[in-house]
């Protein structure tokens, strides 16, 4: 009989990230529907993405918030259907689209932003300042060494 290799998911940095960015994610959500917003946590990082890089095409917007192409026009459809944001040929290239904030977008990411802002204060509570900023740190590597690609063992 194999001997059974033990994996430790309550101490595995990849299973408390995911279970971290998914309750944060809930949490993101909760806290928009309050607002009467209809965005979704999911939504809020393309508008968020907008409001820094107003006017990017899809594919663009899609690679900076990493969605799929198929994924990214289905946030774009919802954004679009409601207002929100909108697409515009590209002066360059009329086949290609740029994606833009609305007036109305810009007013409710604002409304979002304050409860993100909610979300994220909930996230880090009793948690001392250098502790995060050594956090954030770590962060930033581990997404580093993921964007290397493989590491020989």
């Amino acid at each position: 009989m194999k001997s059974k290799t033990i994996y430790d998911s309550d101490n595995s940095t990849g299973v408390l990230l995911d279970r971290a960015s998914q309750l944060m994610r809930l949490g993101l959500n909760r806290k928009f529907t309050g607002t009467g917003c209809q965005a979704t946590a999911e939504q809020w990082k393309i508008l968020l993405a907008l409001w820094q890089a107003d006017g990017i095409s899809q594919q663009e917007l899609a690679d900076n918030v990493f969605k799929s192409k198929a994924s990214m026009t289905k946030l774009i459809d919802g954004l679009e259907s409601r207002g929100l944001v909108s697409r515009r040929a590209a002066p360059e290239d009329r086949r290609q689209k740029r994606i833009y904030l609305s007036p109305k977008g810009i007013d409710e990411l604002e409304t979002l932003m304050v409860q993100a802002k909610r979300n994220l204060a909930q996230a880090e509570l009793g948690i001392p300042e250098l502790e995060l900023q050594v956090f954030k740190h770590v962060l930033k590597q581990i997404i580093s060494n993921m964007e290397q690609g493989n590491v020989d063992e």
